[in-house]
């Protein structure tokens, strides 16, 4: 929050089994972006999903993102499949 606005959210889930955890939205307002507010969302949900002892962490970024994309490999993720969309992988 920001001057008790909502400026981001990120959601994120796990599998039954624990198997692996998945960063499926994540939005932040046009003009709050580049102040680090996607790097804390992130990584707040890096770590919850750690918590939950799963083995890998995905993620999908659109190509479209390159500043996003930028982010995510700065927080350890690994591009593993690259089509219109991009897997990427925490390991």
């Amino acid at each position: 929050m920001q001057n008790d606005h909502v400026v981001g959210y990120v959601e994120a889930t796990c599998t039954t089994a624990n198997e692996a955890g998945r960063i499926r939205n994540l939005q932040v307002y046009p003009e709050t972006r580049s102040k680090g507010i996607e790097e804390v969302l992130l990584y707040s949900a890096i770590e919850r999903i750690k918590r939950a002892r799963t083995k890998e962490v995905l993620v999908t970024v659109s190509s479209k993102r390159p500043e996003l994309i930028a982010i995510m490999l700065q927080l350890g993720f690994e591009k593993r499949l690259e089509m219109d969309g991009m897997v990427l992988e925490l390991v």
